[in-house]
């Protein structure tokens, strides 16, 4: 840019005499020089209209649980009474073996 303008035009500010330098523009090009009008602003509205459902939404009710599947006595025991269950399925003396491996999994 040409120094010129930097007189002029500073950052921060304005030259005076540019408005009339601008006036007198619009009369050697023959252009009528008239004040800007305000437009006034149109929103748009991005959703349609409200608009009411007639009927309510139905829905299912859910289907109740199928307690027969679930051992109730399993997940309500305490922790005594589940051992004493382990060590009562590994009764059998000649079976020790592989019932001790079996609870010992069990317990962990």
């Amino acid at each position: 840019m040409n120094r010129w303008f930097y007189r002029i035009w500073g950052l921060f500010s304005v030259f005076v005499l540019s408005v009339y330098l601008f006036q007198s523009l619009y009369d050697k090009i023959g252009l009528k020089h008239e004040p800007l009008t305000l437009v006034s602003p149109a929103f748009q509205v991005p959703m349609p209209p409200f608009a009411p459902a007639i009927f309510a939404p139905e829905f299912r009710e859910l289907a109740p649980p199928q307690l027969e599947l679930f051992d109730l006595d399993d997940a309500f025991a305490t922790h005594e009474i589940q051992l004493a269950q382990l060590t009562n399925r590994c009764d059998r003396a000649r079976e020790w073996p592989k019932d001790r491996t079996f609870l010992l999994r069990r317990v962990k």
